[in-house]
Parts: structure tokens; sequence; C-alpha cells
């Protein structure tokens, strides 16, 4: 996934799912600020989770399964305010 994703400001919904992608989540995903939902599986994602996460104010929906992502959780996945369903499964 390209640092350029940051550029698609009027976003609302991100699916990113396969295990073709080799990827990490880029640090630029939290320029998105208009997105809703953001969900991301399979294993070809690697990394940690971004803390520019927390700069997501509008997200609603965050559901993260069957990565490979490590390390701890970004504290701040506690400043999104709009968020309503998190659902973490299977990361590392």
């Amino acid at each position: 996934v390209p640092e350029s994703i940051g550029n698609l400001e009027e976003l609302r919904f991100l699916y990113l799912e396969s295990e073709f992608f080799n990827s990490t989540i880029p640090m630029s995903i939290g320029k998105l600020s208009n997105l809703k939902e953001l969900f991301v599986g399979k294993p070809g994602f690697h990394g940690s989770i971004p803390t520019t996460i927390g700069a997501l104010a509008n997200l609603e929906a965050l559901k993260i399964w069957d990565t490979l992502l490590t390390g701890t959780l970004p504290t701040e996945l506690g400043e999104l305010s709009s968020l309503v369903f998190l659902d973490l499964v299977s990361v590392h």
C-alpha cells in the first residue's frame, strides 16, 4: 500500500484484504480525515499499527484480522472518539 494513499482525502471506506499484499499500513493513513471504516485483513500485512491512526477523528469502525502485524497497540487508538466498532482478531 503506497504512502500516497494519504492523498485520498475524501475517502470514507477502506477495505484492504488480500494475502497477495506484502505491505505495511502506511503512516499516511492518518491523513484520511474523512475515513469512517478501515478494515485490514489477511497475512499480507506486516509491521505495526501506525501511531497516526489516532488522527482519524471520524473513524467509526476499525477491524484488523488475520495479519502478521506485531508490536503493541498504539495508545493513539484511545483518541478515536467516534469509534463505535473495534475488532482485533489474530493480531500478533
